[in-house]
């Protein structure tokens, strides 16, 4: 049974050393002097745990009186979290014992054992007012997840060793209690088990017996009629040879310790014992005095009137003359004349063991043993008896004389108990876990199955070692601590490796018990697969935070490049920004490189650990980026492969951004310096009449179009010789030239979207500027300045694909992330990715712009991810959730909401994932909204989500189809859900045909 109180339970040193290690971590990125674990009972707490940190006032181990006022008792009370900013600020800590010690700062969160019992805290103390911050409150939430699992742990494996303990315990009482001798030997006749009746049967203690073998000198066997008994009629050698069951087999025992031969009656069998070995199972029912009784009324007394066992005599013929009073009760008659009469015959149910009897009397004048008796109703009864021929004085036999007793309850309580023995020996032979049976010194003396699949050796292998052979990370004496931890406490439980036979080795969970003064028992879990579990729930949480850092750095980047700032303020806030995406931001630093200039990050200093990327522009190296790790010198490159190619798409990003302000500025100055130098500017210039006849151009005109000479333009129409068609040839008639109409109105205009065709047939893209010329107040022409626009507007598509693939790398990050938390569930693989499709067929069915759209889908792809923080059995159970369970899976909305909160969407995804549970009426969770208080997006994304679970096979239901699904959102219309989107709902699966792909 369980304990019953779970502060009785001990905690394995590895679980401690490896909270100890949480501790410290804790409290060294958190910047506090104490991390601590508590423990409480119903008077006292505990420092269980103590981070080892520069001014850590607690020790680990050290104890306080309840009801004191500490910080801990108002966490385990309300077993909700606390934050205490300045203790002092607030009278009703006046008290408080913490205080004190100077601890002012107080951030707590409660620890549950798995029965809702409290186990105590996870708490962080500090001397002075330590600033809330979200991450630290997610980690501190994150720990209190990982602590409590591992109590459930420890929890479940003390239950499943306390019923395997109990189950041992009744199995060896029983064998003990057994009135017959028990002994099971090997297939080498070596005893490897007996109860405590075989010990004083056989003479020997039961140290003295483990190990000998069936023949072994000590002891002499003999025949019945007390003739030494040859090996191979021994009964043990009997039952291994012959592979047949032996029955009533009367054996002597002549033993070191006793003057008189011990007799019994033998019985055994064969018996497949741990790992399929054979073995021989020999009972031994002590008979010596019923053969002494026995011989003394044959040769003593031939008839025993009330004696307790029922005594006949009958002539030569087997014709009864006389019997006894207990003849007559046995046999269910009466009156002893009903007896006297009869044959003896008529009271052996089965004819052949009548037969045998007369036989055996008319062979050798005796006859002993067993036989099924027939009572006077017709019952019967298992009888033991004995007969002997009577003789006269010259030697002939005048009859026989019967001693009878009946052995049907002796043989049924043998029965139940051989039984019972074998039952909860089965218990144990198939357990899952490994068992074993250990002395005082730690030798193994008896092994399951279960642990010769998990250590690969063979019992005979096993029952040769000690526990210390096994045990690869303990010394010799820490072994011996262990042993002496079970003897004194009379239980330990601990986590260690054992070493496979060839030499690998497995994590195990070891649970022992003292049983008795000479041994002990352990039951072995194989905890190899969950270690290997927690690391990658470790390194997957750890991943996947770095991806979302990278992507939110990316996106970051990326808005300040659109902002329209200068270049060198530009520079100076991503030299700034690049650290915090790195994989260790407190020891990275960053300089860019630009123009001769350099712009650093915060405290920037050099190191021997550096990544570096040029800033490239139109193929021209302008800058780099390099990104220096200033923390201890580490075995190995500090940097992911990841942070390589995040560096490069930064160092792509900002050469996109800055080629693409350069251009700009080119453009602007361009436009100044024609104004100001008409005939020495780059740009292209042209003047025209009224009628839009060219009257004069310049030498980049001439260049940039293909003509040689000014002439081959003067008088000639302008329009129609460079600006007679768009760039797809389609017409451009002069009537409905903007810049004509421009001129004539006496206004300037800009365009940027036309072409302007070459001498030579080609065209190429401008930018051009139409400027009315005025003479008193009259407009005589126009001026036309254009320029070859081609490398800016390469420069732009250029900047605008390195955003699409920000966005394409961010959406990607965000359909790997949906991805890794269904590959925990694999009941609801796809569902995630089949209520984006829903969802965004909804919004558009609704009308919203394709941004929008673009927006819904997304945060449908990944509005379950705090499901990652849910244990996979959870999501997997098969069967009903408990309350707990209910209420854990109720959580992930906002441990959803925790993780995207922070990175900068353009849309609500972090408000999808928080209100996707959230109804009109206000009765969903976790906040209970109602109405408009839900952004449209969530209301989308809910809808679709009730329709595609309904749909959908869990692992506690089969899919209840579309049908079901359209009717439960029909039924919710106006109430539960948004009237709006039930309505585009529905349409689209009744008039538009849509389906789950």
């Amino acid at each position: 049974m369980i304990s019953s109180h779970v502060s009785d339970f001990s905690i394995p040193d590895s679980q401690v050393a490896r909270w100890q290690r949480t501790a410290d971590l804790l409290a060294k990125s958190s910047e506090v002097p104490a991390a601590l674990i508590m423990r409480a009972d119903s008077q006292e707490i505990e420092v269980f745990i103590s981070s080892d940190s520069e001014g850590n006032p607690y020790r680990r181990g050290e104890r306080a009186k309840l009801d004191t006022g500490l910080y801990c008792e108002m966490v385990m009370a309300s077993r909700e979290p606390l934050l205490v900013s300045d203790a002092t600020q607030y009278p009703e800590w006046d008290h408080n014992p913490d205080i004190k010690l100077g601890m002012i700062y107080y951030l707590g969160f409660p620890l549950l054992w798995p029965d809702g019992q409290v186990f105590g805290t996870l708490c962080l103390l500090d001397r002075k007012d330590n600033p809330e911050a979200t991450a630290k409150r997610e980690l501190m939430a994150l720990l209190k997840e990982v602590i409590e699992s591992d109590l459930k742990a420890l929890f479940e494996s003390q239950k499943a060793t306390d019923a395997m303990m109990e189950s041992e315990m009744q199995y060896r009482q029983l064998a003990g209690n057994l009135n017959a001798g028990l002994v099971v030997y090997a297939s080498d006749s070596t005893i490897i088990f007996h109860n405590k009746k075989a010990s004083e049967l056989l003479g020997l203690t039961h140290k003295q017996l483990l190990g000998k073998r069936a023949t072994d000198p000590v002891w002499q066997f003999l025949r019945e009629d007390g003739s030494p008994m040859p090996v191979d009629e021994h009964p043990v050698i009997m039952v291994l040879s012959g592979r047949e069951p032996l029955n009533d087999y009367v054996v002597g025992i002549d033993r070191p310790d006793k003057e008189e031969p011990a007799w019994v009656l033998c019985n055994g069998f064969l018996s497949s014992g741990y790992g399929g070995i054979e073995e021989a199972v020999v009972t031994f029912v002590d008979i010596s005095d019923m053969k002494r009784v026995q011989h003394e009324l044959l040769w003593k007394t031939r008839v025993f009137e009330h004696a307790i066992t029922a005594n006949s005599i009958s002539g030569v013929d087997g014709t009864i003359t006389f019997a006894n009073d207990t003849f007559r009760k046995i046999w269910g008659y009466q009156h002893v004349d009903e007896v006297v009469g009869r044959t003896i015959s008529d009271f052996i149910k089965f004819e052949h063991e009548a037969k045998d009897i007369v036989d055996a009397l008319n062979k050798t004048g005796q006859w002993e043993g067993e036989y099924t008796a027939l009572k006077k109703d017709g019952s019967t009864f298992d009888a033991y008896g004995l007969a002997t021929d009577i003789k006269d004085a010259a030697g002939n036999t005048i009859g026989y004389q019967s001693s009878v007793v009946d052995i049907s309850e002796k043989k049924l309580a043998e029965i139940r108990l051989i039984e019972n023995e074998f039952f909860y020996r089965s218990i144990i032979q198939t357990a899952m876990d490994g068992y074993w049976r250990i002395d005082t010194q730690g030798q193994l003396q008896e092994v399951n199955d279960a642990y010769c699949r998990m250590s690969g050796y063979s019992m005979g292998e096993l029952l040769l070692m000690n526990v210390s052979d096994l045990e690869s990370n303990d010394t010799p004496d820490e072994v011996a601590e262990h042993i002496n931890t079970i003897s004194e406490r009379g239980e330990a439980r601990f986590e260690t490796k054992h070493r496979r036979k060839g030499g690998a080795y497995i994590d195990v969970e070891i649970s022992a018990k003292r049983i008795g003064d000479n041994s002990g028992v352990a039951f072995i879990h194989d905890i190899t697969e969950r270690k290997q579990l927690e690391l990658e729930r470790e390194q997957l949480i750890h991943d996947m935070g770095e991806r979302i850092k990278e992507s939110g750095l990316l996106y970051q980047v990326s808005k300040l490049c659109q902002s329209g700032q200068g270049v060198e303020e530009l520079l100076q806030q991503v030299a700034e920004l690049i650290p915090s995406g790195w994989q260790y931001p407190k020891y990275t630093c960053c300089v860019i490189s630009f123009s001769g200039e350099k712009y650093l990050s915060e405290g920037f200093r050099e190191s021997p650990w550096q990544l570096e990327s040029r800033i490239d522009i139109k193929g021209i190296p302008l800058g780099s980026i390099t990104v220096f790790y200033t923390g201890k010198h580490p075995d190995e490159s500090p940097f992911l492969k990841e942070e390589l190619n995040l560096i490069d798409a930064i160092a792509r990003t900002l050469a996109g951004a800055i080629g693409h302000k350069i251009s700009e500025e080119q453009v602007w100055e361009r436009e100044r310096d024609i104004r100001l130098l008409l005939d020495s500017t780059a740009e292209g210039i042209y003047g025209l009449d009224l009628q839009g006849n060219c009257t004069r151009a310049n030498a980049a005109c001439l260049k940039m179009l293909g003509y040689d000479d000014e002439s081959e333009l003067i008088g000639q129409n302008m329009h129609e010789l460079v600006r007679y068609a768009l760039a797809d040839g389609m017409p451009n008639p002069q009537k409905e030239s903007p810049a004509i109409q421009a001129a004539r109105n006496s206004e300037t205009i800009h365009n940027d979207e036309e072409v302007f065709w070459r001498k030579d047939g080609s065209h190429f893209p401008v930018a051009y500027w139409s400027y009315p010329m005025i003479r008193e107040g009259q407009v005589e022409g126009e001026v036309v300045t254009f320029m070859d626009i081609s490398e800016q507007l390469q420069a732009r598509d250029a900047l605008q694909e390195s955003h699409e693939q920000l966005q394409q790398s961010l959406e990607g990050t965000v359909t790997a992330v949906a991805k890794a938390v269904e590959a925990r569930d694999p009941y609801t693989a796809g569902h995630q990715r089949r209520v984006a499709d829903l969802a965004a067929a909804i919004a558009a069915e609704l009308g919203l712009d394709e941004e929008r759209v673009k927006g819904i889908r997304l945060g449908a792809t990944i509005h379950d991810i705090g499901k990652i923080q849910l244990p996979a059995e959870i999501l997997s159970k098969p069967g009903r959730l408990s309350s707990i369970e209910f209420q854990l899976i109720q959580s992930h909305p906002q441990a959803s909401y925790e993780i995207l909160k922070d990175i900068s969407f353009p849309w609500p995804v972090a408000e999808v994932a928080h209100q996707h549970h959230e109804r009109i009426d206000g009765s969903g969770y976790p906040q209970g909204l109602k109405g408009e208080d839900i952004c449209l997006e969530a209301r989308i994304v809910a809808v679709a989500d009730v329709v595609e679970a309904m749909n959908s096979h869990r692992p506690y239901r089969p899919g209840l189809g579309i049908d079901s699904a359209l009717e439960e959102i029909r039924e919710g219309r106006g109430s539960r859900y948004d009237e709006a989107v039930v309505d585009a709902c529905l349409k689209l699966f009744a008039g538009k045909g849509f389906e789950f792909s």
